[in-house]
């Protein structure tokens, strides 16, 4: 990661806090999208809560990026709190018993996926 350097006369080192200001802000105001390539989601099936198909069996342990999450589970529902529902078996349940997945995923990465996003686009704003 690069290290984030200031320099320059007042004005241009006020434009420069301000847009990084600017960048915080929207994020505590909007927070931040699920699925980002840096994050790593730990798939985990619940044999408790019924059966385990074979699909989901495979996937046990996993660690897939948001990138591969959005691709392999186009079906997902973000379901809050770092718990994403990979709907694994939609749109076509007839080939479970007509069982919807009760499969989850959990972000391992939050934090320092967070800083590293947050990093970046400080630093894209200043480079514009």
């Amino acid at each position: 990661m690069s290290v984030l350097r200031l320099v320059g006369d007042i004005d241009g080192l006020y434009n420069a806090l301000f847009s990084i200001k600017g960048v915080i802000d929207h994020h505590k105001m909007v927070g931040w999208a699920p699925l980002h390539p840096t994050e790593e989601w730990l798939y985990l099936t619940f044999p408790d809560r019924g059966r385990v198909c074979p699909v989901c069996e495979a996937h046990e342990g996993m660690i897939f990026s948001g990138t591969d999450v959005e691709t392999t589970f186009p079906y997902n529902i973000y379901g809050g709190n770092g718990v994403i529902y990979p709907r694994t078996h939609m749109p076509d349940l007839s080939k479970f018993a007509d069982t919807p997945c009760h499969c989850e995923l959990h972000i391992q990465n939050l934090a320092e996926s967070l800083e590293k996003r947050l990093h970046e686009e400080k630093w894209a704003v200043l480079t514009l």
